[in-house]
């Protein structure tokens, strides 16, 4: 990805169910995401989320030059934690490393004011480390 690919939010479209059985039957992709993600992801499954999986508060197809590359979308706390959000996110392994979220992040963390008047978000994420062993 060099700097002249436009990386922006946009709605999942018809287009988009090769590339989300591509990138979602990818183990690394998927490997700590939720478990509500079917294995193998089929088409029909790809057509779901267009069609009504996405449609959720916010959840938007990442996109460079208006490809999806991945998802970002957040989830409002409930109760007393109405008011905090947790955003979660997946990309395609072929953008990880690249430095694409910043756009992402910031763009969503803009609609989540606007829209959901949301005001704490705490993102989660999975580090993985190698174990420490002699044969590793």
């Amino acid at each position: 990805m060099g700097k002249h690919n436009a990386v922006l939010l946009r709605d999942f479209l018809d287009s988009d169910v090769e590339s989300l059985k591509r990138i979602l039957n990818d183990d690394s992709v998927t490997r700590f995401l939720s478990t509500k993600i079917p294995s193998p992801y089929t088409t029909d499954d790809a057509v779901w989320w267009v069609n009504e999986g996405s449609k959720g508060e916010l959840i938007k197809a990442i996109t460079v030059d208006n490809c999806l590359v991945g998802c970002i979308g957040v989830n409002r706390g409930e109760f007393e934690y109405n008011r905090s959000g947790e955003i979660g996110y997946w990309l395609a392994r072929e953008y990880w490393h690249k430095a694409l979220l910043l756009v992402p992040f910031r763009e969503l963390q803009i609609s989540s004011f606007l829209i959901l008047t949301l005001s704490v978000y705490s993102p989660r994420y999975f580090q993985i480390t190698k174990p420490q062993c002699s044969f590793c």
